[in-house]
């Protein structure tokens, strides 16, 4: 995506859309933990017992999700599209580990639909002049995700957990962060030297 997206936006635009993503993956581990983890062990397990919880976790996330896009578009707020952004990672991965709960043919079918989806939402966001716009798309995608099998990933709201840490979250937060700490240095040198950095990782 990174490739694509900056022969059609400059370097600072591209710099700013990989800083997002690189403070909010790790800002998701932190609020989420790692929930499509325990899902997939529990899938190992057979144990189905925390799924209500983590759809409804997943419900949250999703309109959340909606909640700070509108916000970040209103207000062009770099806070609110992290925050969204994060949200929307959570929304994503949860909506997809919990079909792969179900069933494998579920999970590779929303795949199918991510993998065309997130091309899609590059060409719309270039389309629309507004690499901002990625966000706004993906939330549309991840829609069509969850709504694909809704049986499945609808909420009861009967169990309501929306505790931060799980067992697993501070390994992969930490790792997350440690990851992507040459983003981190990068940034501090401006917008465009991370956006040039992107370019080259990506090409490698």
């Amino acid at each position: 995506r990174p490739i694509l997206l900056a022969n059609f936006f400059n370097l600072d635009i591209l710099g700013k859309y990989i800083l997002i993503l690189s403070i909010s993956i790790p800002l998701a581990f932190l609020i989420g933990g790692a929930a499509e983890v325990k899902i997939l062990s529990d899938k190992i397990t057979n144990n189905s017992r925390n799924n209500e919880i983590l759809k409804n976790r997943n419900a949250v996330y999703i309109i959340l999700s909606l909640i700070l896009i509108v916000s970040a578009i209103l207000t062009n707020l770099l806070f609110f599209w992290i925050i969204a952004a994060a949200f929307l990672h959570l929304g994503v991965v949860t909506s997809l580990s919990l079909l792969r709960f179900y069933d494998e043919n579920f999970f590779l079918i929303a795949n199918l639909q991510r993998a065309v989806g997130v091309v899609l939402a590059s060409i719309g966001a270039i389309y629309l002049s507004n690499i901002m716009m990625v966000f706004v798309l993906d939330l549309l995608l991840l829609a069509a995700i969850y709504l694909f099998k809704f049986n499945l990933l609808v909420p009861s709201f009967t169990k309501f957990n929306l505790n931060a840490f799980n067992n697993f979250s501070i390994p992969y937060l930490l790792n997350s962060i440690l990851s992507n700490t040459d983003r981190y240095i990068v940034s501090i040198f401006g917008l465009e030297a991370l956006g040039i950095y992107a370019i080259a990782v990506s090409y490698t």
